[in-house]
């Protein structure tokens, strides 16, 4: 990687991403934060940008993004941030961990995208940009995963899905197979999918099993 890694972000969950980049073998240059979070100009010991600072002071050409927050306003935070900077020419590093075991191929994953570690990403799943995988995750053959997603640690995703844009998956879910989520659904924690989320908002609740027929 020839230019700077910058990771948006100063909270906890931008530390660990830090830490884990270092830990296998990517070194971050520093942070960058909207203003009301800046409180100091270093975190962990690197340079602490204020946004419209970094975009004054840093080209694209000299630096890449990393964006990995997910939690603030669901997805909609995330999308807002990577649009801002893809609109002012930034380009994206995608983070595969080296500790995940991904057979899909390169092409299908998109730009921004972070796939930690313990992850299992079968043959023809499809990532587009802007999502987040998270630790312990399986993702199942064929499943097409759209754009500023993010599926939370030890989550199940059955072959052959359709996850839209923005989709917020909860810690432990577990998707069937063949099943789409529409845009904007929020899976909440521990939720079992059976069948095919029509509405966006949020889901707390198992959606009721249907057996499948199969036909001979």
């Amino acid at each position: 990687m020839h230019k700077k890694l910058i990771i948006f972000g100063a909270s906890r969950q931008a530390k660990c991403i830090y830490k884990v980049l270092k830990f296998e073998g990517v070194e971050a240059y520093g942070f960058c934060v909207d203003k009301e979070y800046k409180k100091e100009d270093t975190y962990v010991g690197r340079p602490l940008y204020e946004t419209d600072e970094f975009i004054r002071q840093c080209s694209p050409q000299e630096y890449i993004m990393l964006l990995p927050i997910s939690f603030v306003n669901r997805c909609v935070f995330r999308k807002e941030k990577y649009l801002q900077f893809k609109n002012l020419g930034y380009d994206f590093y995608t983070h595969i961990s080296k500790y995940a075991l991904v057979y899909t191929d390169r092409e299908n994953i998109g730009k921004n995208v972070y796939i930690a570690s313990n992850t299992m990403i079968q043959p023809d799943v499809n990532i587009e940009d802007n999502s987040y995988i998270s630790e312990g995750s399986q993702i199942g053959h064929d499943t097409h995963i759209h754009q500023h997603c993010f599926i939370g640690p030890q989550t199940t995703i059955g072959g052959s899905c359709d996850i839209g844009e923005g989709v917020h998956v909860g810690v432990g879910t577990v998707i069937r197979e063949y099943v789409k989520v529409v845009g904007g659904a929020i899976l909440g924690m521990g939720t079992a999918i059976y069948r095919d989320v029509e509405s966006p908002g949020v889901h707390l609740h198992t959606l009721s099993y249907e057996p499948r027929i199969r036909h001979k």
